[in-house]
């Protein structure tokens, strides 16, 4: 690293004693860029309001994340040729260790008054169990190829369901509002997929499957 560290001349008698670099006078240990990321993402968004259905307001909806890439390149530095200009860019999507190139939510929202219910899936794509520097160790991807019994984890959908209701609260102190939220999540009671390495299934989904929840808010 020639440009971090900072030497004095060499001197003749540093050259007599057999030294090729003179004296260190300054060592740069700042940080630095040791490569480059470049993301592509697109996000789509829909809400579609419907009036007086079953005497609330129906509104469908879908929030859909698309990375086409995430790919990263490292700044290759030899001794005596300084940074190489063309380092390899790895690509990180699809990988075990990278983003989902499709992921999601959707549903149906129904609201009448202080009153909600609402439906709503969500989706995982699916992934390779490769790591995305496999190139660097070809025998452990073959190892863990062979260990998952396939090469890619299949997508994932989750749908939960929940209903809440807003109370007014005025003149009960300094309470203005409270909301009491039921739900129910991973109603199809889907087990996460089982996958090779820490910590043993997808984190995508939840080893406690299928469960009820209780929640209240309250405004002040």
């Amino acid at each position: 690293f020639p440009d971090r560290v900072i030497r004095a001349s060499l001197s003749d008698p540093d050259r007599a004693l057999g030294y090729s670099g003179g004296r260190i006078l300054r060592l740069d240990a700042r940080a630095g860029n040791s490569g480059q990321t470049v993301i592509d993402v697109v996000d789509f968004q829909l809400d579609w309001p419907m009036t007086e259905v079953l005497g609330g307001k129906f509104t469908p909806y879908a929030r859909i994340t698309w990375q086409p890439s995430v790919r990263s390149r490292y700044y290759l530095r030899p001794p005596a040729t300084g940074y190489d200009p063309t380092p390899s860019w790895i690509e990180r999507v699809g990988s075990f260790d990278g983003p989902l190139a499709w992921r999601g939510t959707g549903g149906i929202s129904w609201q009448r008054d202080r009153t909600t219910l609402d439906i709503n899936v969500q989706y995982f794509d699916g992934y390779s169990v490769i790591n995305s520097e496999a190139s660097f160790d070809q025998s452990e991807s073959m190892a863990r190829v062979a260990t998952q019994g396939r090469a890619k984890i299949p997508a994932q959908a989750y749908v939960d369901v929940s209903a809440s209701r807003t109370f007014n609260l005025y003149g009960a102190g300094p309470l203005r509002s409270a909301e009491i939220r039921l739900g129910m999540l991973n109603v199809l009671d889907h087990s996460p997929l089982i996958v090779v390495g820490e910590p043993g299934y997808s984190t995508y989904g939840d080893p406690r499957r299928r469960r009820i929840e209780l929640s209240a808010t309250a405004q002040f």
